[in-house]
């Protein structure tokens, strides 16, 4: 075998060499590219879950969710209907409802405390219903993990 074919054979392989380099080249952009949405799906998951965190971290803490805190959560969650799907969605509307009701109890407590006679049942009826949806709100830290765990676990993909 001469130079020339030597030259003719690796100029027939650099072809396909080369086709094999790009075919690579492309599937670790793709992957790259893959990595990055998946990241940026992932943070926006995570502020979700912080701000239920901390609308439930506030009630725990202060007993209630007054309206501007509520009117955070619903707006740092308005994204939810794109990012989960309905189990959470579901659970954050929950979330809303019970932090609107336990605001409108302690409210209502309040005006019952002021008019507050021994015969008042008002005040005892409204505290038993603050008190289940505080208990209610002690028990979601838990509850918010297991929930969002399929959501933000990344060890098996």
């Amino acid at each position: 075998m001469s130079i020339q074919d030597y030259i003719e054979l690796f100029s027939s392989l650099l072809t396909p060499l080369i086709a094999i380099i790009m075919v690579y080249i492309a599937y670790q952009q793709w992957r790259t590219n893959h990595l990055k949405a998946r990241h940026e799906l992932f943070e926006s998951r995570v502020k979700i879950y912080d701000a239920t965190m901390e609308l439930i971290f506030t009630v725990i803490t202060l007993g209630y969710a007054n309206r501007e805190r509520i009117l955070q959560f619903r707006e740092k969650t308005v994204q939810s209907p794109f990012l989960f799907g309905d189990d959470i969605n579901g659970y954050l509307k929950v979330l809303v409802e019970k932090a609107t009701k336990l605001k409108q109890v302690n409210e209502e407590s309040d005006r019952a405390k002021e008019r507050r006679s021994n015969k008042n049942k008002d005040y005892e009826k409204l505290s038993k219903v603050d008190d289940e949806i505080f208990s209610w709100f002690t028990g979601q830290p838990d509850v918010v993990k297991e929930k969002f765990m399929k959501y933000l676990d990344l060890s098996n993909k």
